[in-house]
């Protein structure tokens, strides 16, 4: 087909009856920015609507309901594995999520270095096992299983050690090559030319710092066992000691509290007995007339007691405060 029009999107949809017409499955395939957030996505979803007894359509099912849609309509097969992937062909949060399922495939990749030890597709409650992590790490970056047998035997220990490695294996130009299939026989569906209105970058290569940092740090044996074990420690030490010290530092601005507003309740009480005021701490002030179950003081009341004030047996800067109608 001719192409007949330039577009920012491209949008296919058919409709296929299965089940000897009892179930009519609208596909929608497409390339867009319906969200709007810089960069078009691949989408392969459908509508499902089953014919009820009256021969009415109810709708039964949809969204990336792929096993179906490759059922009926096994063209669509390369848009599958796409789906959600930019119009560069680039998995959604391709290495975090890669890095997320590979710690789960090889647990002994895993981070530990976390207070709360190792996050990943294991982990959790919804834990899958180091099969299935493998499958979905598999899937998500739409390599053979022999290439993630490959990628473990490199044994990368961080997110940025992994992106390094997919990279050099040149996943990316795969995806684009995927992506521009994939865009071309979309074009020939809809009659269209694509042009991307793509102003963000799903993917950025990794630095030139930071792959010499990996390097250097494989070859001063960083990951080693001994080093990570020291590092391990060393930064349990560093928490101990934060922790620590939050709570000396909680302790005393605490006793400080309590040394203020005992100060502050025993001159009340000396002088007065009881007054309808209270003391507060956050902002170092004597407030009157706060509460309406006991008896108010009046004015000058309040006038008197600021002027007779002995401030040197009470905190430093403390403010009155009157109040003519009480919150509470």
């Amino acid at each position: 087909m001719t192409t007949q029009a330039a577009a920012a999107g491209l949008k296919h949809s058919v409709t296929r009856f299965s089940d000897g017409n009892k179930t009519r499955t609208v596909i929608k395939c497409q390339l867009a920015d319906d969200c709007r957030n810089g960069h078009e996505h691949f989408s392969l979803t459908a509508d499902i609507d089953e014919k009820d007894n009256r021969g009415r359509w109810c709708e039964s099912g949809g969204g990336c309901c792929h096993e179906h849609i490759l059922k009926i309509a096994p063209e669509f097969a390369p848009f599958a594995p796409l789906h959600l992937s930019d119009q560069d062909g680039v998995p959604m949060h391709a290495f975090a999520n890669a890095w997320y399922w590979f710690q789960g495939a090889f647990p002994e990749a895993a981070d530990h270095s976390k207070s709360l030890g190792a996050c990943h597709g294991g982990t959790g409650s919804g834990a899958k096992s180091p099969a299935d992590c493998r499958r979905i790490f598999c899937e998500h970056l739409r390599i053979t299983d022999t290439e993630a047998g490959q990628i473990a035997a490199l044994a990368p220990r961080t997110e940025t050690e992994l992106q390094i490695i997919l990279e050099d294996m040149g996943l990316p130009a795969r995806w684009k090559a995927d992506a521009e299939a994939a865009i071309t026989q979309l074009e020939q569906w809809t009659g269209r030319k694509f042009v991307s209105g793509a102003y963000r970058k799903s993917w950025e290569p990794v630095k030139p710092e930071l792959r010499e940092l990996a390097a250097q740090r494989r070859a001063s044996g960083y990951y080693s066992p001994e080093q990570v074990a020291a590092r391990d420690a060393a930064a349990a030490e560093r928490r101990k000691s934060k922790r620590l010290a939050e709570i000396r530092e909680n302790f005393e601005k605490k006793s400080d509290n309590a040394r203020r507003e005992l100060a502050v309740d025993l001159y009340v009480a000396e002088r007065f007995g009881h007054l309808n005021c209270i003391y507060y701490t956050h902002t170092n002030t004597l407030s009157f007339n706060w509460t309406t179950t006991e008896k108010l003081v009046t004015r000058e009341e309040f006038s008197a007691f600021v002027a007779a004030a002995d401030l040197s047996k009470l905190p430093q800067d403390i403010k009155f405060e009157f109040k003519d109608k009480p919150k509470y």
